[in-house]
């Protein structure tokens, strides 16, 4: 249990520490800075939606073609 109780703390720690430098060593203003991993965060949503699309088509065309041979057999 103590061990855990170490982990935990280390990792609440490091991660204070790490926004804290983070910050410290940011290339630009943090209004920028924010505007920018926004913009980041709805590009990587948008081409994960995308990727699920794909792949649920990709799915439904393999289901479809799967009841085919099941209705044949």
């Amino acid at each position: 249990m103590r061990r855990l109780a170490y982990f935990i703390t280390g990792m609440t720690l490091g991660t204070m520490m790490g926004g804290i430098l983070a910050l410290l060593y940011a290339p630009q203003p943090g209004d920028t800075m924010r505007d920018e991993m926004r913009s980041k965060v709805r590009a990587l949503w948008e081409e994960i939606r995308r990727a699920g699309e794909v792949e649920r088509q990709r799915l439904e065309e393999e289901l479809i073609i799967l009841r085919r041979g099941a209705d044949e057999a």
